[in-house]
């Protein structure tokens, strides 16, 4: 190589070095706290999901730390709680800082479970949120009313895709929950002669928009029963079931009944209502 290629090249490395130190500094004197703290305001302000976790710890170069994170729904009648997490690892991408966008990978694996995907928001304008969950993986899941009149327990997975912007969250979004070896209990359905169902697999699937949840499909599969349901879950603040659909009751795998069903009023207090057992095919 000539003097000039070697001085080029000098030149090419002394670039990337300013620019990595500069980097580096940039990220260490980032304001990540309230920079964390102003996506959960937003999230918050719109809907009922309320996230708590210690201030943000930075880790490698580009990574931060949010620990003990509790994830939960906010409702007048008290809190439902949705999962902890001992440690949630923040993976920042600083090349999106050129297009005016915060761009995360999350990482969450513990003995809680494991969750993985995507976060990205705008710090102009609209500032435009998307959030995708490529893997969720919940092997205690437990969900109860306030009043712990019903409970749902057993092993969650899934994905999601949710979208919004300032102070509108979510404007879209959609996604796949299925909860295997469950059981629901503090079931008070007319028609049912039971309180509790043991379940092999309740699987949702879902739309949503900036009103309410599209509930495409809702099915539950256990030896004693099963459902299909299907409607609308309306006004994210307070929600409001409007859910109709079909419970089949069965023995040694074979239908003895079907019940038309529906399901309606407060998320935390639904009202279910059957009609008259109807013969196999009825």
């Amino acid at each position: 190589m000539n003097r000039r290629g070697v001085k080029a090249l000098l030149i090419l490395l002394l670039a990337v070095f300013f620019t990595a130190v500069a980097g580096l500094a940039a990220f260490y004197h980032f304001p990540f706290g309230p920079a964390v703290r102003e996506i959960k305001r937003e999230i918050e302000a719109a809907g009922p999901l309320r996230l708590e976790f210690d201030a943000p710890e930075i880790g490698r170069p580009f990574s931060v730390i949010l620990n003990r994170l509790n994830a939960s729904l906010a409702f007048p009648e008290g809190r439902l709680p949705l999962f902890q997490a001992a440690r949630l690892n923040l993976d920042l991408k600083p090349w999106r800082l050129a297009w005016g966008r915060i761009g995360l990978n999350l990482n969450m694996e513990s003995a809680q479970g494991r969750l993985k995907g995507w976060l990205e928001a705008g710090i102009a304008g609209q500032r435009e949120i998307r959030l995708d969950l490529e893997e969720i993986v919940l092997p205690a899941f437990s969900l109860a009313d306030p009043q712990q009149r019903m409970s749902l327990s057993g092993r969650l997975e899934g994905r999601a895709r949710v979208m919004g912007r300032a102070e509108v969250m979510p404007t879209a979004g959609q996604g796949r929950l299925a909860i295997t070896g469950g059981r629901l209990t503090g079931l008070n359905v007319p028609g049912l002669p039971f309180s509790q169902l043991d379940f092999d697999r309740l699987e949702a699937i879902f739309k949503l928009d900036s009103r309410q949840v599209t509930l495409e499909s809702l099915k539950i599969e256990s030896r004693q029963a099963e459902v299909e349901l299907k409607g609308l879950i309306q006004d994210y603040r307070r929600p409001r079931l409007a859910l109709t659909g079909r419970a089949s009751l069965l023995m040694n795998g074979q239908t003895l009944a079907g019940l038309d069903m529906s399901v309606t009023g407060p998320l935390t207090k639904p009202v279910i209502k059957t009609s008259a057992p109807l013969k196999p095919g009825g």
